[in-house]
C-alpha cells in the first residue's frame, strides 16, 4: 500500500513539474511550496518503509 502511495506522489510530482515547465511559471515560491508539500506529505511513509 505505502509503495503505491509513494509512486502515486511521485509520478504526481513530475507531471505537476512538467505542467509548471510547459507553463514556464517565473514564481519559484510556488514550486518550492508544492514539493515541500509533497515531500511533507511522503516523509511518514518512507519512514514507515524504512523501519520495516
Amino acid at each position: 500500500m505505502y509503495g503505491s502511495l509513494w509512486s502515486f506522489y511521485f509520478i504526481f510530482g513530475i507531471l505537476t513539474f512538467k505542467r509548471l515547465q510547459l507553463l514556464n511559471y517565473r514564481n519559484i515560491s510556488f514550486q518550492y511550496t508544492l514539493w515541500n508539500f509533497i515531500w511533507k506529505q511522503t516523509k511518514p511513509h518512507l519512514w514507515i518503509i524504512n523501519t520495516q
